[in-house]
């Protein structure tokens, strides 16, 4: 009665964080046995913390993660046990304690606001992956007290109109050049 194997796949912006782990243990608790363990860096978007890499760097993650696909599709088409990535170290260890309970608790929508440029055009409406952005009076409004944080409505706003707070001001968007 062998358990299922599994692979493990995650990107990432800054730092992975913990999340791997935190998966692998999710997966071995279901009944699953994780073979291989793979992620890759990606460029970062999440701007109300980071700023976005400039273009030059942005190719440079991105034809690295492409790189890093190859290698595992690879590794997963020949069957092979070959940890590619990701290695648990105690600095992970550390922010994924920390950075994991601000996301999971601090998520609040209430630093979300729009500046003078709004045009009303209900983009971020459109781009909210969890529905939760209204127009009212041709303007967004965000209807939860929570959300994903993608950062998307921040990101792909058309006129840079939307802000979170003051950490977002005068900050580059992330545009995926690929897209």
């Amino acid at each position: 009665n062998r358990r299922p194997d599994v692979d493990i796949m995650i990107n990432f912006g800054t730092l992975p964080g913990d999340a791997i782990h935190a998966f692998e243990k999710e997966l071995n608790a279901k009944g699953f046995n994780v073979r291989n363990r793979y992620g890759t860096r990606m460029p970062e978007n999440y701007i109300i913390l980071f700023r976005p890499p400039k273009d030059d760097r942005m190719v440079h993650l991105l034809d690295d993660a492409d790189r890093m696909m190859e290698e595992v599709s690879e590794t997963i088409r020949s069957g092979c046990v070959k940890d590619v990535g990701i290695k648990k170290n105690i600095l992970m260890n550390i922010f994924g304690h920390i950075a994991r309970p601000i996301y999971v608790y601090g998520r609040r929508t209430r630093g979300f606001h729009i500046n003078t440029s709004c045009s009303g055009c209900g983009k971020c409406v459109d781009l909210c992956p969890e529905g939760i952005i209204e127009m009212q009076d041709d303007a967004p409004v965000w209807t939860e007290k929570k959300c994903l944080r993608c950062c998307s409505c921040i990101n792909r706003c058309p006129h840079k109109a939307i802000e979170f707070g003051f950490l977002t001001k005068g900050r580059r968007r992330y545009h995926n050049l690929r897209i």
